[in-house]
């Protein structure tokens, strides 16, 4: 199959135990356990966590320094705001950047941010059958030695908190020092292969050191397919962009094989092969690249059960889509994009919780757990809650491709759904929250903005 196109449609510290309870961190309701009365008639199910976007910054003090300085002090030889989004300065109210002990809008994840993550995962879920984190372990704007280190510590962290649990990893963008840097045997792929060692099958060593990609079965009958899509971005640094180490080849290889085995496959990567909403809806991927996957993966969408990705710190669905220059758009992958734990741009912390049957590897729901950052700092305590199920949210009965198409429909025509949909990209961050309420509670300006600065919300 060949298209001239491919679109796709946008629509607490760590408690060093695990005896916290569910209930205790999170309030009332069965939000925890899997809710029965939607798989008791279901055959054997499972679930993984899906994290992205951590950005772990070693430097970073929100409680301290405000955006404008990307929550670093001043560190001789790093420059904190080199690649801060000019928006974030542009914004025009000093009470969006809102800071405090669990982290600050506009900032990355600090330690304190990364272990309230690591505990609310775990009481989430203790024992998934394994763990996607779809890109981006260190911060924006670390010099290599910080950059290394932020990779190695959240990686450590994995480690020790799921000891006995595989972890299945994809370069972001700012895993490697230089950002968007994508090129064959790049001596930072030798880094990550040492870091993440423990996750990547021995014999797919060069591999990934040639292209940073590489393939693992963690379970019987699937296979996860993990892609380094700086090779195949737009933004990429590299002044050769015509190369792509051969990883779309040996990616409809990899497919070829899975569909001879009998395999289902999951796709991972960072950047999601669409539409960048923050720069003029321009595609995210070099067009050569983006068409040759968007053939693949029409291809062998019988056995590609979903395809996970990152980078824009948004929870999303996508549609990658195929134009066979008819006016029907062919569905050829449900792109599941993550939202971020990092709250840099504007958003709350949030991962997810992905329910699957353990015989077909059809993809039957996910939970959204988030952090009300702003009432955390308020509170000073990380409640993490649930904030959406995937399929009563959307009326949709797993996460088929037959349900994209169905969701597809819903959120084109039901107007409700859809700006739900849209609140729920950013986690449920509000700016206006803290103001609205300050000025509920309030009648003076004395009064109102020591309100505001409670939580260091005036800054």
């Amino acid at each position: 199959m060949h298209v001239g196109w491919g679109t796709v449609v946008l629509f607490a510290v760590w408690c060093g135990c695990c005896c916290c309870g569910f209930a205790e961190r999170f309030g009332d309701g069965d939000q925890g356990g899997l809710r029965r009365y939607r798989i008791e008639s279901r055959a054997a199910v499972n679930t993984f966590l899906r994290v992205s976007d951590i950005h772990y910054d070693p430097l970073a003090d929100p409680t301290r320094y405000n955006s404008s300085s990307y929550c670093r002090a001043s560190v001789e030889g790093v420059d904190p705001v080199r690649d801060v989004p000019n928006y974030i300065h542009s914004i025009g109210t000093e009470y969006m950047s809102a800071g405090g002990e669990y982290g600050r809008f506009g900032c990355d994840s600090d330690l304190v941010l990364l272990e309230s993550t690591m505990s609310a995962m775990v009481a989430v879920e203790p024992s998934p059958a394994y763990i996607i984190m779809t890109g981006d372990f260190a911060a924006h704007a670390l010099e290599i030695a910080e950059n290394e280190a932020a990779t190695q510590y959240v990686t450590q962290r994995f480690q020790e908190v799921w000891p006995d649990t595989l972890v299945i990893p994809t370069i972001g963008n700012n895993d490697c020092y230089i950002d968007y840097e994508g090129v064959c045997d790049m001596n930072y792929y030798e880094f990550l292969y040492d870091t993440w060692m423990a996750w990547i099958p021995e014999d797919q060593e060069l591999l990934f050191k040639h292209m940073g990609t590489f393939s693992v079965s963690p379970i019987p009958g699937l296979l996860v397919i993990s892609l380094n899509t700086n090779i195949f971005s737009a933004s990429r640094m590299a002044l050769n962009k015509t190369n792509d180490c051969g990883q779309l080849e040996w990616l409809q290889e990899t497919l070829d094989s899975a569909q001879l085995a009998n395999k289902k496959v999951y796709i991972i990567g960072h950047i999601p092969p669409g539409i960048d909403a923050y720069k003029k809806y321009q595609p995210m991927w070099e067009m050569t690249w983006l068409n040759q996957y968007v053939n693949i993966v029409y291809d062998y969408r019988d056995i590609i059960l979903g395809t996970f990705w990152g980078h824009i710190h948004s929870d999303e669905m996508r549609f990658t889509t195929a134009n066979y220059s008819s006016p029907e758009e062919i569905f050829a992958a449900f792109c599941l994009v993550a939202p971020s734990i990092s709250p840099c741009f504007e958003n709350n912390p949030a991962f997810h919780r992905f329910i699957f049957d353990t015989s077909s590897f059809t993809l039957l729901d996910y939970d959204s757990f988030y952090l009300d950052l702003a009432w955390a700092n308020i509170h000073k305590e990380d409640k993490w809650k649930l904030e959406y199920s995937f399929c009563d949210a959307y009326q949709v009965p797993d996460l088929s491709l037959n349900s994209a198409r169905m969701l597809f429909n819903n959120l084109a025509t039901n107007n409700t759904m859809f700006q739900e949909w849209d609140a729920r990209r950013s986690a449920l961050y509000d700016p206006d929250q803290i103001p609205r309420i300050c000025t509920m509670i309030t009648v003076t300006n004395e009064a109102w903005e020591k309100c505001a600065s409670a939580a260091n919300f005036l800054t």
